[in-house]
């Protein structure tokens, strides 16, 4: 299947339609973060008139948009949701733009298994160190471990749109 763009559009075979489910659970729970950091912003706001801000908002909402982010990041990719530059497309053609999209999703499942690696190791530093948040010295940890854990998620993937990849040019060679 082809997105309007011309790229190859990931489309999950049976097989691997679990990732792309997690992945949607995923971004609902973003959603809800969403919500909830959304509802706090206005009760912040609104209270504030009344002299009663809410302690430690700010925080809160720093550390909601973390994790909005980071459990919604893996949807994106799984639905083909980011953003294209296609200046060159048209120009490449089809098999260069599968090798282009060889490419990037190669260089990302790299850089995706060292930020999850480097994540681990921040995970098991915040622990030992009992790292907090300032004001309300909620741990960090758990933070790190989500980020580590939709960065894994995020590789899965791209290691599934790899192998769709792969598979897409094969067909096309035979």
């Amino acid at each position: 299947m082809e997105a309007t763009t011309g790229h190859p559009s990931p489309v999950a075979p049976p097989g691997w339609a679990v990732i792309d489910r997690l992945a949607y659970a995923a971004a609902v729970l973003a959603g809800l973060v969403l919500a909830a950091t959304m509802l706090l912003t206005v009760a912040d706001v609104t209270l504030r008139f009344a002299a009663a801000p809410i302690y430690g908002s700010q925080e809160i909402t720093e550390l909601g948009m973390v994790a909005l982010i980071m459990l919604a990041l893996p949807y994106c990719s799984a639905t083909d949701g980011h953003i294209r530059v296609d200046l060159l497309d048209n120009l490449l053609g089809r098999r260069g733009r599968w090798m282009t999209d060889l490419f990037t999703v190669a260089v990302s499942l790299v850089v995706l298994a060292c930020l999850v690696w480097n994540t681990a190791y921040k995970i098991v530093d915040t622990y030992g160190y009992d790292d907090v948040t300032n004001l309300l010295a909620l741990p960090l940890w758990p933070l790190y471990l989500l980020i580590a854990l939709s960065m894994a998620a995020y590789a899965i993937v791209s290691l599934r749109d790899l192998v769709l990849l792969l598979a897409q040019g094969r067909e096309s060679n035979d």
